[in-house]
């Protein structure tokens, strides 16, 4: 798919803080349509990509390298005028916290027709307060127009995510950012958000890029994951193959820590020894291999770019890669015969 067909086209993205580089030459394309699950530990550039889409960078955080275009169309995020065209139209952005993230002065339906005014200032009242319940019920807010004169504390934590992700649909946006939107919520209402996003993409084609630490969530949403670790993406690969086919150490650590794999292996819960490196000092070659127990000599010179399979996209940042996809795969074998 060539770069006009793309929902979103990230090429080489490089995000600097001051002198600190926190974002090292990122690629991420997107089809329309497509849900994208980016995964990592705190601090690895997750959702700085995310607020760089949008231009939304905190003090200080500015653009230095690569190119992003939404819909086909390259974004200038020194024309400030045009970003704010693009935010909520082209590409929108759901915050994790929706009770910090809405105004607690102003009534839902306020929010909400001011999102849709910003883009269309010709609509009539009537028509933003129809299409303002229109967007409620496509969320499954219970009595839409009841609940339009009602304020953000009057909603539950699930009901308040529903009305941001109404927000953020409000003028049928090319890209959906999801930042942690489960994080607050408890099982069940994460489990309704979820499923949520996934009747818009089924039924309005837009492409979603959800940001998570949760691998379970990625698993059960997402057609393809990408893995991020201080600042690149060490890995992408599609949903399916991530338990049984992980190329990258750290994706395969990732995998190891969770409960699920302890409950299944019958043993402890495993971890990944020491931190992520200051991004002030981050070391050359790959930035895992001081974690990495299949580094080599190699790896803290220059960390090796692998096309694991070019049909399904998969790549990986690691010299052993192939070993490791082997190990990943002889692990994934072992647990389908101890279910068999």
């Amino acid at each position: 798919m060539n770069a006009e067909q793309l929902a979103l086209d990230i090429q080489h993205l490089k995000i600097s803080y001051g002198p600190v580089e926190v974002i090292r030459g990122v690629d991420i394309q997107v089809q329309p349509g497509e849900k994208i699950g980016i995964v990592g530990e705190s601090g690895s550039g997750k959702s700085t990509v995310a607020l760089g889409v949008m231009g939304l960078l905190a003090e200080g955080g500015r653009i230095t390298d690569g190119s992003i275009s939404i819909a086909g169309k390259p974004v200038n995020y020194e024309d400030e005028k045009r970003l704010n065209a693009m935010r909520g139209k082209d590409v929108s952005l759901v915050f994790q916290d929706p009770l910090s993230s809405l105004d607690p002065v102003k009534s839902i339906g306020n929010q909400i027709a001011e999102a849709i005014r910003w883009h269309n200032p010709r609509m009539s009242r009537r028509e933003i307060r129809d299409r303002a319940i229109q967007l409620l019920t496509a969320v499954g807010v219970p009595d839409p127009a009841g609940k339009l004169s009602q304020y953000p504390h009057e909603y539950s934590g699930g009901m308040r995510q529903r009305v941001l992700i109404a927000i953020a649909i409000a003028n049928d946006p090319a890209v959906l950012i999801a930042d942690e939107p489960t994080t607050a919520l408890d099982v069940t209402t994460q489990a309704q958000v979820m499923e949520l996003l996934d009747s818009l993409v089924e039924r309005l084609g837009i492409a979603v890029v959800l940001v998570t630490h949760d691998i379970g969530v990625v698993a059960e949403f997402c057609d393809r994951v990408l893995v991020m670790y201080s600042g690149r993406v060490v890995e992408q690969v599609r949903v399916e193959d991530i338990f049984d086919r992980a190329a990258h150490p750290y994706t395969a650590a990732l995998l190891d820590s969770l409960p699920s794999r302890a409950a299944e292996a019958h043993g402890e819960l495993k971890w990944i020894p020491g931190s992520p490196p200051p991004m002030t000092d981050v070391p050359p070659g790959c930035a895992f291999a001081p974690r990495c127990h299949w580094a080599v000599e190699e790896c803290s010179v220059q960390p090796a770019a692998r096309v694991i399979d070019a049909q399904k996209l998969h790549t990986a940042e690691c010299h052993r890669a192939e070993e490791v996809q082997a190990a990943s795969r002889q692990a994934g074998g072992e647990k389908e015969a101890a279910h068999a």
